[in-house]
């Protein structure tokens, strides 16, 4: 049998343990989540020196696998068994594992764990077929805003639109600093049921992240003195150069396809082309104003050059951003 993440969090959450799980994937995060809960609905931390076996393929057999597994539990609900690198084992003991499987008691819960596995292969097909695979792919942006939408919900709250926007655009596609976040807002939103916004703002307001857009905004306003000022923040913070340098381009090019967007022909609107959400159209459509297109152009050659002087000359790395941002606001 195999299901996503949220069927497995609904049918442990239902006390519906399969005896055998493979968790497939590379997203880290997630699996990481799915194994500390298992650990906890099974096993009480004052048994998991007896019911909880943590064992790595490349350094165990089949036969030690089988065998823990097939061990019953002291005084916990399930002996739980996890295998990392499941992938690892070698042919015999693959073959000799899955022989075996089938009789592992329900007393038992094996979860063999592996970041990629060859769906072509017999061993993963196999699996399949004895196993509940529980499958953890990497998630794309436009995935992003759903996941952030459950994970809120697991809070017992709503998030507006617009402010899974703002998170996502602050904090990133990194699935831990998300879950961070998200923690933050539910404690800071106390007996509220919907997130805003404005209590995005006012929660991931001191983030790095958030600061980097701060300075992708005033040197759209072309406001030199607070684009230093935010610049100098973020050294300060140890943000690595061509992390502003990337989003320095890609606010420029955005602007210069809110210019170039009414001269064109296109059946998408402009979010679409853009890649943004609505929420923050307005912002852009006022930056743009403030430059030509060839000012904008122009822009973009001032950071190609900053990013060769920061991969070959000698100039302090500082500098050669403040000499960027002042030369962007001054375009």
């Amino acid at each position: 049998m195999k299901i996503g993440y949220q069927d497995f969090l609904k049918r442990i959450q239902g006390k519906k343990i399969s005896r055998v799980y493979l968790f497939s994937g590379e997203e880290e995060f997630l699996k990481r989540e799915a194994l500390d809960k298992l650990i906890r609905l099974l096993v009480p931390m004052t048994c998991r020196s007896f019911d909880l076996d943590i064992l790595h393929a490349s350094r165990s057999s089949a036969t030690e696998i089988i065998n823990r597994a097939s061990t019953f539990p002291t005084a916990s609900q399930k002996r739980l068994v996890i295998v990392y690198d499941a992938d690892k084992l070698t042919p015999p003991d693959k073959k000799l594992l899955l022989t075996h499987l089938k009789g592992i008691p329900d007393s038992s819960c094996l979860v063999l764990v592996t970041a990629k596995l060859d769906k072509r292969r017999s061993f993963y097909l196999d699996l399949e077929k004895a196993a509940t695979v529980v499958d953890f792919p990497e998630l794309y942006e436009n995935q992003i805003p759903l996941w952030i939408s459950n994970r809120v919900k697991n809070y017992g709250k709503d998030i507006r639109a617009e402010a899974i926007a703002v998170l996502q655009n602050w904090a990133g596609k990194s699935l831990p600093d998300l879950a961070n976040e998200i923690e933050k807002l539910a404690l800071f939103t106390g007996d509220r049921k919907t997130i805003t916004p404005d209590d995005v703002a006012k929660v991931v307001g001191y983030t790095g992240s958030e600061n980097i857009f701060k300075l992708l905004n005033s040197v759209g306003q072309k406001d030199t003195k607070k684009a230093l000022e935010v610049l100098n923040n973020l050294f300060s913070w140890g943000e690595p150069p061509g992390t502003m340098i990337f989003w320095l381009t890609e606010h420029l090019i955005r602007l210069l396809k809110v210019k170039e967007f009414d001269q064109k022909k296109s059946d998408v609107s402009l979010p679409s082309y853009l890649k943004v959400h609505t929420y923050f159209l307005k912002d852009y459509k006022e930056q743009s104003r403030n430059f030509t297109l060839d000012q904008l152009e122009n822009g973009l050659l001032f950071i190609h050059q900053a990013d060769a002087d920061l991969k070959r000359s000698f100039l302090p790395p500082d500098l050669v951003l403040e000499l960027l941002v002042y030369n962007l606001c001054h375009l």
